[in-house]
């Protein structure tokens, strides 16, 4: 982690204060994940499970956990963000196929990630928290709430877990930033303009319970469902991770250094606002994580993180003009380093 991170501090050892105040995760452990799978069957649905599928590593490999190591039905429902690289795309059929695993991908009829996107992009001051996850956020957990409701399906098993969060080290960031006043959005019709988009694709997949509108993600109210966080309880260990999910042709995209975070085109951009802000990667966040925990050794974060940063411009322009149609003053707004 650089000096550079708000609110970072460091001992006379060199060492930061993430690291000092580190708690390692342990988790809960197998054997109550297949109790919680075994009371959650449930004999009148088709389906054992719902697994939420981004074509990414992680929820690739709790697909074949489900189906290989648990012997559950599974269905994969896959939120069609409208920003899936092709090779995530590939991925999510490749994994699918080779597990005999039905797909359900769902993608707004409105393009309201696109919107929200492109409404978010110019109601902020770049580079901090520019909105660009906010769509996807509520859209991936809403679709796979309504399709566990509509499909009768009792238990839904989630790519994430504890030991992912980096909430810790952002509250530390969020605390010690210079942002500008919140009141000065207010002054920004785009902001209006994405925060309409919002509430027309929470309309378009409303999650029974939630209010008509809300700022944050849905809450699933229906008790008949169980959702369980499966790195929770079983070890993320990313080498056995990465083989299982090679065996079934699981492939990382061409130009990426580490199979993580690999299954979004708008990442690299996020990417770029925390180099901007923080002059560090928001990958770097979870390698923090990753090598206090054991599971990645401080050289190999250092080779990944300078690799992206070394590159954190290449092809942002295209991406820009491609995607939403920026104009060159907008484009050398949001991508001051580049030449246009």
């Amino acid at each position: 982690m650089p000096e550079t991170v708000p609110g970072i501090q460091f001992d006379n050892d060199g060492v930061c204060l993430f690291c000092r105040e580190f708690t390692p995760f342990s988790p809960d452990g197998e054997d109550k994940l297949k109790e919680l799978v075994r009371n959650s069957r449930n004999a009148g649905s088709e389906y054992d499970c719902i697994v939420p599928l981004s074509g990414g590593r992680d929820s690739s490999y709790v697909l074949f956990y489900a189906v290989k190591k648990l012997g559950m039905k599974a269905l994969a429902v896959n939120f069609n963000n409208e920003f899936q690289i092709e090779q995530a795309k590939k991925n999510i059929e490749t994994t699918c196929a080779a597990l005999d695993t039905e797909l359900l991908s769902i993608r707004s009829g409105n393009d309201s990630m696109h919107k929200i996107v492109r409404n978010g992009l110019l109601s902020v001051e770049p580079f901090w928290n520019p909105n660009l996850c906010r769509g996807c956020s509520y859209g991936y957990r809403s679709v796979v709430y309504r399709t566990a409701e509509e499909k009768n399906i009792p238990l839904i098993l989630w790519g994430e877990s504890e030991a992912e969060s980096t909430s810790r080290i952002t509250s530390v960031i969020n605390a010690n930033l210079n942002t500008a006043p919140k009141w000065k959005k207010l002054l920004n019709p785009y902001f209006f303009l994405c925060e309409l988009e919002a509430y027309k694709q929470q309309k378009e997949f409303h999650v029974d319970g939630n209010p008509a509108f809300i700022r944050t993600d849905p809450e699933l109210k229906n008790p008949a469902v169980i959702q369980v966080k499966v790195y929770n309880y079983i070890e993320w260990d990313r080498a056995v991770i990465k083989d299982a999910i090679a065996s079934l042709g699981w492939k990382k995209p061409e130009g990426h250094i580490s199979t993580w975070r690999s299954d979004c085109s708008l990442h690299k951009y996020v990417n770029y606002c925390y180099w901007k802000t923080l002059g560090c990667t928001k990958d770097c966040l979870g390698y923090c994580n990753m090598i206090n925990s054991g599971k990645m050794n401080r050289d190999e974060a250092l080779k990944q993180e300078e690799f992206m940063i070394e590159k954190i411009t290449d092809n942002l322009t295209d991406f820009l003009q491609n995607e939403f149609g920026f104009s060159e003053t907008i484009i050398r707004k949001l991508c001051p380093d580049y030449n246009v």
